[in-house]
């Protein structure tokens, strides 16, 4: 009679032996294919390169019975599958570690799984640190490119401000000095001639005006091309000083209220800071000439994303559904209004006065 710890032990081999049957053996009986290379099977493969088409051959001569069936499956490629035919293809497996497994069914009894490790090649975009690296090359590459254009804008910006006040000094030192020297010789002039010729008087005081309001306009020609202007305070400063100049001598009262603060302050391009003084000016000179006020108003105040000028008089107005009512000069400042992109609304009535809204996005 078996004694308790016989029984036992056996029991233990028993159960160990199943488990050591379960374990998948090497695959000794195999061909193993790649593209026209040839491996035999067993240990594992290592495969230098990626190829195409891979092929597992398995050689069934040690079995007697030429009726086999097989059950193969690729760990993490295919599901487990029965099949009479003796070879497995598959075509490009991606690179790394590979796990072909197949069993023999022989007249219902099943073989141990057999298994044959490979190791394909990987490409390079297989490689796991690819990804990570490409992106930071990315971002490298348009870093630097952001860069390399930041400091191209910056070199352009400084060349252009360099321009322009180079432009601004030779117009001041040349054309405003020559402009200013036919002034004075006009008046120069005009008091040598005898006081009896009226035409003569009338014809030098008239180009006297000219050249002198020449001499203005080539002013704030010089003013809108320096680059220490290119803000919103500067071009309200500029604004006001130019309707006190207008307004100086006239009969028409002129109420100028800036409400704009540093906080309300934007950079301004060129263009549009010499557009927005000719409206303003345009506009106030068409209180002065057409419009026959006796008071008019110059407001600049924050709107949201913007700035808004209005210039507001008690004149007689106009009807503008009129298609020439509001002359030459509205229409001109309109034009210059689109160019710049600003908002413009006229709003006027005969014997209502006239108010000119703009308002001055940011950009």
């Amino acid at each position: 009679m078996m004694k308790p710890y016989s029984v036992l032990l056996l029991i233990i081999f028993l159960h160990l032996t199943e488990n050591l049957a379960a374990f998948p053996e090497a695959a000794k009986e195999l061909i193993i294919v790649a593209d026209k290379k040839t491996f035999s099977g067993g240990k594992k493969v290592e495969i230098g390169f990626k190829p195409k088409t891979i092929q597992f051959i398995i050689d069934a001569s040690g079995h007697h019975n030429e009726k086999l069936v097989y059950e193969i499956k690729m760990e993490g490629i295919t599901d487990p599958y029965v099949t009479s035919d003796p070879v497995a293809r598959y075509t490009f497996l991606p690179g790394g570690e590979h796990h072909f497994k197949y069993r023999v069914i022989e007249n219902g009894v099943f073989s141990p799984w057999y298994v044959q490790e490979i190791n394909i090649k990987r490409g390079i975009i297989e490689m796991p640190w690819f990804y990570p690296a490409l992106i930071v090359y990315l971002v490298l590459v348009l870093g630097a490119i952001t860069y390399f254009w930041i400091i191209y804008n910056l070199r352009q910006n400084l060349k252009l401000q360099t321009l322009r006040s180079k432009i601004s000094a030779n117009l001041h030192d040349e054309t405003g000095s020559t402009l200013s020297s036919i002034s004075l010789d006009l008046g120069t002039l005009e008091s040598l001639l005898p006081t009896e010729n009226e035409k003569l008087h009338n014809l030098i005081t008239e180009t006297r005006n000219t050249a002198e309001e020449a001499i203005l306009k080539l002013r704030d020609t010089l003013w809108s091309i320096q680059p220490e202007h290119d803000d919103m305070l500067n071009l309200a400063g500029r604004i006001g000083q130019s309707a006190s100049k207008m307004f100086a001598f006239k009969k028409v009262q002129l109420e100028f209220s800036n409400e704009l603060s540093e906080a309300d302050n934007f950079q301004i391009a060129m263009e549009r800071r010499g557009d927005i003084l000719h409206i303003a000016k345009e506009a106030l000179n068409n209180c002065l000439k057409h419009a026959h006020a006796s008071k008019v108003k110059l407001r600049l105040a924050p709107i949201k994303n913007g700035i808004q000028m209005s210039i507001v008089d008690d004149g007689s107005g106009f009807n503008v559904k009129e298609p020439h009512a509001a002359g030459n000069g509205l229409r001109y400042f309109q034009q210059r209004a689109k160019n710049s992109f600003l908002e413009v609304e006229i709003t006027s009535k005969p014997g209502e006065g006239t108010m000119v809204s703009v308002d001055i996005p940011k950009l």
